[in-house]
């Protein structure tokens, strides 16, 4: 009876995939129905992921560069404010830093 079944999944299967596999080695009924299922599901999942990228084609956000100093913490600070420097881990005004425009190893 399995033989009956698998050849008519062989003869009236539209998927290539499945016929291929059932030809090339002697599987049982179950193992070419796990096939067709897996690819089957494979299909699905591309045709998902591809709607969902074609969907999000246009939320690309444009990446810029930003001039040195005009981002992090600091940008918005006045030039004679006193704070705790992350260069040089001293207290002074914002361009008094002895590591100011110094290859600082410590800070790599």
């Amino acid at each position: 009876m399995d033989t009956e079944v698998k050849r008519q999944i062989i003869q009236k299967t539209s998927n290539r995939k499945v016929r291929q596999k059932a030809l090339e080695k002697e599987l049982s009924y179950d193992e070419i129905i796990r096939i067709g299922i897996a690819d089957e599901t494979t299909k699905r999942q591309a045709k998902e992921m591809e709607k969902a990228v074609a969907g999000d084609s246009g939320n690309v956000n444009k990446v810029t560069s930003q001039a040195p100093g005009t981002s992090g913490p600091n940008r918005n600070r006045n030039t004679s404010d006193i704070f705790d420097c992350n260069r040089c881990g001293r207290t002074h005004t914002a361009r008094d830093c002895p590591a100011w425009g110094k290859d600082v190893p410590w800070l790599w």
